[in-house]
């Protein structure tokens, strides 16, 4: 049985969500019987997907305390998910402690759930928003309140991108949160390939992303690189470009403060 508290209203728990089936492969207990399941299904077919969340999840770590390493005290975590051990804002205030965090998701009980975390902290908020509206996300008046957007700041798109299909233009998406950066600020991406998946791993994905409320649309890594290689031209002008995490999460430098 799920140990899940009531869900705020307007969340459907009918259906599997992204957030909450991560946050039951990940060993959470805010989900509900539909995540469960296809959390059981992906172990079953897929089992190295389960051991992936694990893995991007450790890399969202790592990232974030590379990026409080080089002295980055603003952070929009986009996509965030449903709260779970080692948050985006305990990471970095333990070398930050001055820190500034926001919190963006589209699921309500992400907001209930984070809010009720945060309590009063005046630098960490949950907004709800939808990140396929780049424009709601950045001009939010509670993210105006506390990031400054003339001084550096990370946004974090930490596994999920691979919920934006290509029609929704996920390389516009990224420029426009790209744009509403200063110089010297970060954009950190994780995204889930297709590539080197056996058939049954993808099958149980697109399985998942017929039966949940978000679809999961696969990409081959060499989305990135090469199809098209302007992509590197187009998404990534005018920044440094740090190649962390292709090969199975294991960049040596971040695995050494990981």
């Amino acid at each position: 049985m799920t140990g899940a508290p009531e869900p705020p209203p307007g969340v459907d728990i009918s259906r599997p969500s992204a957030a909450r089936v991560y946050d039951y492969l990940l060993g959470g207990t805010d989900n509900y019987p539909p995540d469960q399941m296809a959390g059981e299904m992906i172990k079953a077919r897929a089992p190295e997907l389960s051991d992936s969340a694990h893995a991007n999840r450790s890399y969202h770590r790592r990232v974030a305390r590379w990026l409080a390493g080089q002295g980055i005290a603003q952070y929009i975590d986009i996509g965030s998910g449903l709260p779970t051990a080692t948050n985006t804002h305990e990471i970095v205030r333990r070398v930050v402690p001055s820190a500034r965090v926001v919190y963006v998701d589209h699921d309500p009980q992400v907001l209930a759930l984070g809010s009720a975390l945060l309590g009063s902290d005046p630098d960490a908020i949950v907004i709800l928003a939808d990140m396929r509206q780049p424009g709601d996300v950045l001009q939010h008046p509670q993210v105006r309140e506390l990031i400054d957007f003339s001084q550096p700041a990370a946004v974090l798109l930490s596994s999920v991108l691979h919920f934006i299909p290509d029609e929704t233009d996920p390389y516009g998406l990224i420029r426009r949160y790209r744009d509403a950066l200063a110089p010297g600020s970060y954009l950190s991406v994780s995204h889930m390939t297709g590539e080197n998946k056996p058939p049954q791993a993808v099958a149980a994905l697109q399985a998942l992303g017929q039966s949940a409320a978000e679809g999961a649309f696969l990409r081959g890594m060499w989305w990135w690189i090469i199809e098209p290689v302007v992509v590197l031209i187009v998404l990534f002008v005018g920044l440094y470009l740090l190649v962390i995490g292709l090969d199975e999460f294991a960049n040596p430098r971040l695995r050494q403060q990981g």
